[in-house]
């Protein structure tokens, strides 16, 4: 079935529910005010694709089109395509959100991770390949990702389950700037 991804184990299951999702390392080189939407940005994503992603956010009201322009994110790239107010968004960039809901922050990756490289928890086991769409949607993997705890630990660094999340294995913690004990969505 098709070639292996950059750093994928060699035909090994992927039993981790986290790499069962494709988070990568993107960057936002297009955002407009979404034209139907107050609360919604739509946003053309680099992720290491031949094309940009197009990706609707729901973050109008905590960031400016200046502070969003060019801003490097994370953005998980297997979830099936949703249409929200008209716009066809495939992909969703992760941030981390106070407990009151009043403060809003991405998830930095590290600066000299390349776009597209695979956001992973420092340790797991089992392989890398990630889930399509459909699997991710069938088996509730971004649910059970989420239910696992994806937050901020006390010094912002990104972590699921525990573990600190890194880009690619064996790389650079990904952290939000200054929210603690955050959960990430």
């Amino acid at each position: 079935k098709g070639g292996e991804q950059a750093g994928g184990a060699s035909g090994e299951e992927t039993t981790c529910d986290f790499a069962k999702l494709d988070i990568r390392v993107g960057e936002l080189v297009e955002v407009w005010n979404h034209p139907e939407s107050t609360k919604l940005y739509c946003e053309k994503i680099s992720c290491g694709d031949d094309e940009p992603r197009e990706v609707c956010s729901g973050l109008r009201d905590f960031f400016t089109l200046e502070q969003m322009t060019n801003k490097r994110v994370l953005v998980c790239c297997n979830l099936k395509p949703a249409k929200m107010a008209n716009f066809v968004s495939n992909g969703m960039v992760l941030c981390a959100k106070s407990a009151d809901g009043k403060t809003v922050e991405f998830i930095d990756p590290p600066s000299d991770a390349p776009l597209g490289t695979r956001i992973l928890p420092q340790n797991f086991s089992g392989g890398t390949e990630p889930y399509t769409a459909n699997q991710v949607k069938k088996k509730k993997v971004l649910e059970a990702v989420m239910a696992a705890g994806m937050a901020t630990d006390a010094d912002f660094v990104a972590t699921w389950s525990g573990e600190k999340l890194v880009a690619g294995k064996g790389g650079e913690v990904c952290r939000a700037s200054s929210l603690a004990n955050a959960h990430i969505s």
